[in-house]
């Protein structure tokens, strides 16, 4: 017959409370000066924001969640600009994730390497972007997928694929 003590360890364990945040906004080339520094300036202001809720989350529900900090977790594509510009802002506690429109060779076509000035180009900063990441998920990218002419998907648009490339391609050639 088992004790008391030995009747929790049948239980299993409770999870970690995980939040996860994604993030998204504009190129670099979209944003004025004043805009990127009221966006860096604002984005450790909304982290600190972020954290204070998951830790009221977790111990109002400390029944249903282990006694860990909250995990959180940025998911980002680590686009040029607002992007970048939040992973390099994340605290160092968060988890990085990256989810990337195309595989990372050719999603690195897209950043410019050579900035005026001493700052990091686009590329550098995805590329240090990609060192922060715990996880990497690098969509297939497959041309023929992608509809020519008048309906054209563009790198810059962004798409919800609810389907696969075939219905893509199908809906376009009508």
């Amino acid at each position: 017959m088992l004790k008391g003590s030995q009747l929790i360890t049948l239980h299993p364990p409770k999870p970690r409370l995980v939040v996860r945040v994604g993030i998204t906004g504009h190129r670099l080339n979209k944003l004025n000066g004043l805009a990127a520094e009221r966006i860096e300036s604002q984005l450790p202001l909304l982290f600190a924001a972020i954290n204070k809720p998951a830790q009221e989350i977790l111990l109002a529900n400390s029944a249903w969640y282990s006694d860990e900090p909250p995990t959180v977790r940025l998911v980002s594509s680590f686009a040029e600009g607002a992007d970048q510009m939040a992973v390099a802002a994340s605290p160092a506690s968060w988890q990085v994730e990256a989810v990337l429109p195309f595989p990372m060779d050719e999603y690195l076509n897209d950043f410019g390497d050579v900035v005026p000035g001493d700052d990091p180009s686009p590329r550098d900063m995805f590329l240090r972007c990609i060192k922060r990441a715990s996880t990497v998920t690098q969509l297939p990218f497959t041309p023929n997928a992608f509809c020519m002419g008048s309906n054209l998907v563009g790198r810059d648009t962004t798409i919800a694929l609810l389907g696969s490339a075939r219905q893509i391609r199908h809906s376009c050639l009508r």
